[in-house]
């Protein structure tokens, strides 16, 4: 039961952006998952640059910081921030390139 609760009702999504996919997953598609009363925040991480926006809902309104390589973010349920170095550890180097062959 929790984990069908987890699936219908969650507090975090993560959407890995693609070239295609950036402009619905940062727009309509953003949208509609806001409009889920158990989200808490709505994550975008770029697959080409070391780059995390996160959009978290704060009373009625929705708000997005940017973090970069150097940079820490906090999600809710979790207890430690974030590195964005450790997203994108093994996956890009610091100038973007990717790492996998």
């Amino acid at each position: 039961m929790e984990v069908t609760l987890r699936l219908s009702h969650p507090a975090v999504v993560i959407e890995v952006l693609s070239p295609s996919s950036e402009g619905d997953d940062d727009g309509e598609k953003r949208s509609d998952f806001q409009s889920l009363a158990s989200l808490e925040a709505y994550v975008l991480v770029a697959q080409d640059q070391r780059h995390v926006k996160v959009y978290r809902r704060a009373g009625g309104e929705w708000r997005a910081t940017a973090y970069r390589d150097g940079d820490s973010f906090e999600l809710p349920t979790l207890s430690s921030p974030i590195p964005v170095g450790d997203v994108y550890d093994g996956i890009l180097d610091s100038a973007g390139r990717s790492l996998l062959r």
